[in-house]
């Protein structure tokens, strides 16, 4: 994995356009070798949740700390959305990964409720054309009710949401999380807070309870 930083805010525009330019042209390489139809393409949407929290401009001193709303509107905008999605055939199966940021730490930016995913995957399924099929939303370990509250605004259609509740902490804490968020959405998938490469040593454990919730979230939901 290689990290890449703009350190001059004035570069940001034309570093974005090359990476989605660069995003296109992947998809065409890959699309040459695998059908649309067996494709899942999968957004990681971390940097902008942390920079419109605050958390990205507190960590790193030349990012600026501009309005939040601003922001937002930047990063869910036609514009910022749709290079990401361009030149993908309907058939592709199209996920965004809406993370607190792992590095240095976890979460790297707090949440005290879901709301600002909640309204990221709205506005980013609005930009889209209601072309995402699935979000992935973070949890914190202390999540409970209030946290998980405003699942009830979600207006992203017949997308499949998936809730990072194996947060590290065994399958009963994961169960508890899970019971509280159906409280507010009846049905979701199950998923760990964010990417494994960051938990190696003790990834088989992790995978254990988040199998273990998935058994339950399943029996749950079918009763």
């Amino acid at each position: 994995m290689v990290s890449i930083s703009f350190a001059y805010y004035e570069e940001w525009p034309v570093a974005i356009a090359a990476w989605q330019e660069a995003l296109q042209d992947e998809y065409r390489r890959i699309l040459e070798v695998i059908p649309a139809d067996e494709l899942c393409i999968q957004i990681d949407y971390c940097t902008e949740l942390d920079h419109i929290g605050g958390a990205w401009a507190k960590l790193l001193p030349w990012v600026p700390d501009l309005p939040a709303e601003e922001l937002f509107e930047r990063y869910t905008s036609l514009e910022y959305i749709g290079p990401h999605l361009a030149g993908l055939p309907e058939e592709v199966r199209i996920g965004f990964h809406i993370c607190c940021g792992t590095a240095p730490y976890y979460p790297v930016q707090p949440l005290d409720t879901i709301d600002l995913p909640v309204r990221l995957a709205n506005a980013i399924q609005a930009a889209s054309g209601n072309k995402v099929n699935y979000f992935h939303m973070p949890a914190m370990q202390d999540s409970g009710d209030e946290y998980f509250a405003p699942l009830a605004d979600l207006t992203t259609g017949d997308a499949t949401i998936y809730l990072g509740i194996e947060v590290n902490d065994g399958a009963e804490e994961m169960e508890r999380r899970a019971a509280s968020a159906r409280k507010f959405l009846p049905e979701f998938g199950v998923a760990h807070y964010c990417g494994y490469m960051w938990n190696k040593e003790i990834m088989p454990g992790l995978l254990k309870d988040l199998r273990t919730g998935a058994d339950h979230q399943a029996d749950a939901v079918a009763v």
